[in-house]
């Protein structure tokens, strides 16, 4: 067996000003995601952990420590090895989510970030010490940020801004209570996921329509633009009906 894979690296160079990812399918037609980075390529599974395992036979390790919350009779404690293995599985799911953004996967981004902000939570209420739960709380505003882009953009692909910009709108306030309980009130509107998400949030009320006539236009022209000329005729009798 030839182990080499110098031929698919030089195949697929990398480019540092950007997310390099893509879908594949295997001989099995089974599909995955793979992200390739400065010294190689991931590869991941697309459904439970990236890496395909299951640990202690669970889905995820999230999955395991839940249940052993749930059937402990004592108050679970997470120590230094414990956290450092769920650091593990939330860098994977980190990766994972990042490539899938880039491939507008974005129902595949809103699970995998809402799997870390769980996974969060989890350890930042069983953590043996304070120390141990920030190395994970630090990077909750991050994903929040990824998680409402995600719904945002997935949104405004069906043309519904008000839902996209609740999206957004939740998830600063959410960005903005985090700071604010970690006594860093600089931070609730001088960061960079609060600069990213204001300025996604000016992008949807530019785009979003000034009226309802201007709301029917612009789904009449993604319904013919998707032949889906049914709707169309019903739009164009909406619009009808509104001009009098």
């Amino acid at each position: 067996m030839n182990n080499d894979i110098s031929n698919i690296l030089k195949e697929w160079t990398y480019d540092p000003n950007k997310v390099n990812a893509r879908f594949i399918t295997d001989s099995e037609g089974i599909k995955r995601v793979q992200l390739r980075l400065d010294l190689g390529i991931f590869e991941m599974e697309l459904k439970g952990r990236p890496d395909g395992s299951k640990p202690r036979t669970y889905d995820s390790l999230l999955d395991y420590y839940k249940t052993l919350e749930a059937t402990s009779k004592k108050k679970l404690k997470l120590q230094a090895d414990e956290c450092s293995e769920l650091q593990q599985e939330a860098v994977q799911y980190y990766y994972r989510y990042l490539a899938r953004y880039s491939l507008e996967d974005y129902d595949g981004v809103i699970s995998d970030t809402r799997h870390n902000l769980e996974l969060f939570e989890f350890v930042s209420r069983h953590a043996e010490n304070d120390d141990l739960a920030w190395e994970f709380l630090q990077f909750k505003p991050y994903v929040c940020m990824m998680s409402a882009k995600a719904m945002a953009k997935k949104m405004s692909a069906t043309e519904n801004y008000e839902a996209a910009m609740t999206a957004v709108e939740q998830s600063l306030q959410q960005i903005k209570t985090f700071w604010k309980e970690q006594g860093e009130e600089a931070l609730q509107n001088d960061s960079y996921e609060v600069d990213q998400l204001n300025e996604l949030m000016t992008k949807l009320r530019n785009r979003k329509p000034a009226n309802e006539a201007e709301q029917l236009r612009r789904e009449l022209e993604h319904a013919v633009k998707i032949e889906n000329f049914e709707k169309a005729a019903s739009l164009r009798d909406q619009l009808a009906e509104l001009d009098g």
